[in-house]
């Protein structure tokens, strides 16, 4: 089957892109034919080859191999430019990846192709509610994998139950034993931005009672960011006693080798995620993976993860490993959660009493269930739904004049 997929490039260091990544790369080793439309991606760092007629060309490398890799021109109308894309490659299916209102005008571009063409949304939404001008854009999409329950609540209403599934991104299973180390270590993996709230973190860690605490920051600091971020540290840690960056460049298109991340985590009691929204938790998942403990913002995503780490545990409750949040409106009549400090002062203290008291954690069963494999194996089934699915054709009566 033809395939194009729509999303944030799969070369950065983000979570959209990492999704992106996974079903690229399962999509070709299915065996499908595979193309990538890219938003973000930078073509000055990722340089293009010359094909025989001496045109640059982008793609996708990975294993040996290599996917085309069409990078979204943002100086034309996005639907013109999917539109011209579409029409050259001619896919069956487009793929996309992201926030519903990220993709609102795959429905025109639908429209004006010459071919049929079926829409599978991958939403890793971030958003909420649905705004009301664009829900009529629900019917134009033959399948929907939703990366949170919230997201699949909002949308299920509208769809039939074979077009619409929950299913959460997960990690890889990690089968290295967990480092022996002194002290409590927290970590936090965000982007140098007010959404992912690391200011927020470095001022209640400096201002609570804990003397053996040790947060580390993986974050973009040498990207250009919303805050400076060394001259945080000299304001919360002036002694440089408790807070460390990364000792190695990292940003959003180069950032550290796997197995060290790992590494990190591995040597790390407490995870921390205080984003404002949580669409996918990858970075949770992944510290869950590492035997780390999470404490979370109250979001999406994240409630989800709480849930099922408390189902499994009965001894905590899922509000231990959640911070109380205030809902706020911003731009787009969408909902951010802001956390609130003094609630993650009381959270991260009662986890590092438990901790050091010798609780622990069982992640076995949800590991089993949330994981890359059952992820990328919910989408290739969709696919099959989608591909086997009727597509509906809307007829509009228009009165003669």
């Amino acid at each position: 089957m033809k395939i194009v997929t729509l999303g944030m490039s799969p070369y950065i260091y983000l979570s959209h892109a990492k999704i992106h990544s996974l079903i690229l790369k399962d999509l070709f080793f299915s065996h499908h034919q595979v193309a990538c439309i890219a938003t973000g991606h930078d073509t000055t760092y990722f340089l293009p080859e010359l094909d025989k007629d001496n045109h640059p060309r982008y793609y996708y490398q990975f294993d040996q191999h290599k996917v085309p890799l069409v990078p979204l021109n943002h100086t034309k109308d996005p639907a013109i430019h999917v539109y011209e894309i579409l029409k050259v490659f001619s896919p069956d299916i487009i793929l996309t990846i992201g926030d519903f209102n990220d993709h609102l005008y795959i429905k025109a571009v639908k429209m004006f192709l010459d071919n049929p063409i079926k829409w599978l949304a991958v939403l890793v939404n971030y958003s909420y509610p649905i705004n009301e001008k664009n829900k009529e854009i629900i019917q134009d999409l033959d399948g929907i994998i939703c990366t949170n329950s919230f997201t699949f609540k909002m949308f299920q209403p509208h769809l039939s139950t074979k077009q619409i599934k929950l299913s959460y991104v997960g990690s890889t299973k990690n089968e290295t034993e967990k480092s022996q180390h002194s002290g409590f270590k927290v970590m936090v993996c965000g982007k140098n931005t007010q959404g992912d709230n690391l200011p927020l973190i470095m001022q209640a860690l400096s201002e609570i009672n804990l003397p053996d605490i040790n947060l580390y920051l993986h974050t973009n600091m040498f990207d250009q960011g919303d805050y400076d971020l060394n001259l945080l540290k000299e304001r919360f840690d002036p002694q440089g006693l408790f807070i460390s960056f990364p000792d190695k460049y990292v940003s959003l298109i180069d950032g550290y080798p796997e197995n060290e991340y790992l590494e990190k985590l591995l040597n790390i009691d407490i995870f921390i995620n205080l984003s404002v929204n949580s669409a996918s938790a990858i970075s949770v998942f992944e510290s869950l993976a590492c035997g780390c403990w999470p404490l979370m913002s109250n979001t999406a995503c994240h409630r989800d993860i709480a849930h099922l780490i408390a189902k499994n545990n009965p001894q905590f409750k899922s509000d231990e490993f959640l911070v109380n949040c205030t809902e706020w409106m911003v731009r787009g009549e969408n909902y951010i959660n802001i956390p609130h400090p003094q609630d993650f002062k009381e959270k991260i203290k009662n986890l590092h009493d438990k901790k050091k008291g010798g609780s622990t954690l069982n992640y076995q069963e949800l590991l089993n269930t949330c994981n890359h494999s059952s992820f990328l194996k919910d989408v290739r089934n969709m696919i099959e739904i989608v591909k086997n699915s009727n597509s509906t054709l809307c007829v509009e009566n228009l009165e003669e004049i």
